[in-house]
């Protein structure tokens, strides 16, 4: 596929999992010379840098789009498919986006053509070829064995409708188009929005808690963070409220804590709703690996869960720890640390 576009040669940070690679170890996405390649965890590159686009791996996969830069500053997109470890790339025909692999297949995207056609999602698998027809106005990652989906219905270029739900993996639509927003299950439950309130959904579509809240986020270790009248606590598989609604913002659980702010500030609460860490932070992310990424002031740096800096903050930027690596910015580079704060690949690009 030939395409021509100006597009950022980027590298998605927002998580480092990448799934195995040559040796069981995870593969990190790396630019140098504005080329996108990938290095192991020892720092060592482990797929040369060739590719003008690569996102993280996933099951042993990862999106990338082969190409060259033109004199003019455009890019010449000439193959976009996937990479295994080993760096065999695979050509996916038809289409300009492929999402990550999750439950042995990835979303993939079939531009429109011109004002006959809009653009549609399908689903491949692990071998590239087609499992899912693009039929889907929008597609979401397969999580308990069903994907949100969307369908639009249009009058010329007016959306008359816009609505929401779930397929299996043989592409059965087994939660009707029902909902005006949707997101993916997360141990058993998915967030859907109705009447511009949100609930949570089983798997069979069943409604376990009634939509009712202004915001929601992803159940996580049985508890889900629910907004009401601008405050956020948390409930229960159940719906039941186990954490009264009195922070400012407040993130899933991840290893016993939970982000939650107060005061315009960022702190950490265990499951009883007892803050164990003070917010005192600008910004903060989940635990993971015994750490949290945390903002003081405008330098990111890294606390246990007793809230000791274990990494001073002196990053533009930073990423959970995933095998014991975190992706760092520096400036506008990347690099990647150790859970001690050495660089086991100094910021690049």
């Amino acid at each position: 596929m030939k395409q021509k576009s100006r597009i950022l040669i980027i590298v998605i940070i927002a998580s480092i999992s990448s799934g195995p690679g040559i040796f069981g170890q995870p593969l990190l996405p790396v630019i140098v010379n504005e080329l996108c390649g990938f290095i192991d965890t020892t720092g060592s590159v482990a797929i040369s840098p060739q590719y003008l686009e690569a996102d993280r791996f996933s099951e042993g996969f990862a999106f990338v789009k082969k190409g060259e830069k033109l004199n003019n500053g455009t890019y010449d997109i000439r193959e976009v498919g996937f990479t295994n470890p080993g760096g065999e790339f695979r050509e996916v025909k038809g289409c300009d986006k492929i999402g990550p692999f999750s439950e042995g297949l990835a979303r993939v995207r079939h531009p429109g053509v011109g004002a006959v056609s809009n653009t549609k999602w399908g689903f491949i698998d692990t071998t590239g070829m087609l499992s899912i027809k693009p039929l889907y106005d929008g597609a979401g990652d397969f999580s308990d064995g069903l994907a949100c989906v969307e369908h639009l219905r249009m009058f010329l270029w007016v959306v008359i409708s816009d609505s929401f739900g779930y397929v299996d993996h043989s592409g059965r639509l087994v939660i009707p188009y029902e909902f005006d927003q949707a997101g993916d299950f997360s141990e058993g439950f998915a967030n859907i929005t109705l009447a511009g309130k949100k609930g949570f959904i089983d798997r069979t579509g069943k409604m376990v808690v009634p939509p009712q809240f202004e915001g929601v986020r992803q159940f996580s270790e049985g508890l889900a963070a629910i907004e009401r009248d601008g405050r956020w606590g948390f409930i229960d598989t159940a719906g039941t409220v186990r954490i009264a609604p009195t922070f400012e913002d407040a993130r899933s659980f991840h290893e016993g804590l939970a982000p939650v702010k107060n005061s315009g500030l960022w702190g950490f609460a265990d499951p009883k709703g007892n803050v164990v860490i003070e917010p005192k932070y600008s910004a903060a992310s989940g635990f993971s690996e015994g750490r949290a990424a945390v903002c003081l002031g405008d330098k990111w740096g890294y606390i246990d869960r007793d809230g000791k800096t274990v990494i001073t903050p002196q990053f533009d930027y930073a990423s959970g720890f995933d095998h014991r690596r975190a992706m760092v910015v520096v400036g506008e580079k990347r690099g990647y640390i150790d859970p001690l704060g050495r660089f086991v690949w100094n910021p690049s690009n």
